[in-house]
């Protein structure tokens, strides 16, 4: 149960000493007030928050990613990037999230970012009918030529080690027609996940680590020097509507383990939103929920240009 259904939130508690707009996200569990921002000194640092919404080849597309209290708290960078586009020939979307580990809290947010534009390109770079024949195979290639680009740059213009880099990733082939394929193809290393959400079935995982949600331990990371035994695949037939969503693990978890959010991201992306609705979705508060948001969301029914 929601602190504003308890009519437990104290105005002069929460309300932060600058200005803010106001917002309806709920606040969940026992909360306290919100330390000031601080904002991250150094140069290679993310914005603390970003968001992009609109048509992209006959789907809405929706992102949002917000710095975690435990990065904005003592000053460190949101390390969550998320990317997408539109493969050349037009069969398919590219959407990729990945998020940087924060043991290295000044450079892995320049993995993650590297790394999620270098994925989607080389994936977009692919043919529908190539996908529609080798399914993962080609996928796995797009990655691998990824990983290798970003060692390239980390050896010749970055000068820092693979450990500095670090960073889950979870790419997504999401077929547009038949000539692109006919399932959702999905490769991920690390702990971001994907949601299918539709009306009839409500949330459905795409990787579930475990009947009680994901088990938040990183086993493996990128880059690395193959990444093609740490790559899990999955496969999902699309559903008829609803919505695809690709999350980082900091929303992953509030998913699986809480009701509240659940069913208040479902209300929020009802229908198509813009960049501004997105990120008052990712606003709530969460008792122990600290870490960066990511939420990139295809509306999956075609709308009318």
């Amino acid at each position: 149960m929601s602190e504003q259904a308890n009519g437990l939130v104290d105005p002069a508690r929460t309300r932060p000493g600058y200005a803010e707009l106001d917002s309806q996200a709920p606040r969940i569990g026992e909360l306290g007030p919100l330390p000031a921002p601080r904002l991250a000194a150094t140069a290679t640092a993310l914005a603390g928050v970003r968001a992009d919404a609109g048509m992209l080849a006959g789907r809405w597309v929706a992102a949002a990613s917000l710095a975690g209290q435990s990065h904005t708290a003592r000053g460190g960078s949101a390390q969550d990037s998320y990317g997408f586009t539109v493969v050349r020939d037009g069969s398919a979307l590219v959407l990729a999230v990945c998020d940087g580990l924060g043991q290295q809290a000044d450079t892995a947010q320049i993995g993650a970012e590297l790394l999620a534009r270098l994925c989607v390109s080389a994936a977009a770079a692919l043919s529908g009918a190539d996908v529609a024949e080798r399914g993962h195979a080609a996928l796995t290639e797009a990655v691998v030529h990824a990983v290798a680009t970003l060692e390239r740059l980390r050896d010749t213009a970055l000068g820092l080690t693979a450990r500095e880099l670090r960073s889950t990733m979870l790419l997504c082939w999401l077929p547009l027609h038949p000539g692109g394929g006919r399932d959702v193809l999905l490769l991920r290393v690390g702990d971001c996940e994907a949601f299918t959400w539709s009306e009839s079935d409500g949330y459905q995982a795409v990787y579930p680590d475990s009947d009680d949600g994901p088990l938040n331990i990183v086993r493996h990371t990128l880059p690395c020097d193959d990444p093609r035994p740490l790559l899990e695949p999955a496969r999902w037939p699309p559903p008829d509507g609803g919505l695809l969503i690709l999350a980082t693990d900091g929303l992953a978890g509030d998913l699986f383990d809480s009701p509240d959010v659940r069913d208040w991201l479902a209300r929020r992306w009802s229908r198509p939103c813009g960049p501004a609705w997105m990120v008052d979705s990712l606003r709530y508060r969460r008792q122990g929920s600290h870490d960066d948001r990511t939420a990139l969301v295809v509306w999956l029914e075609p709308l009318p240009a």
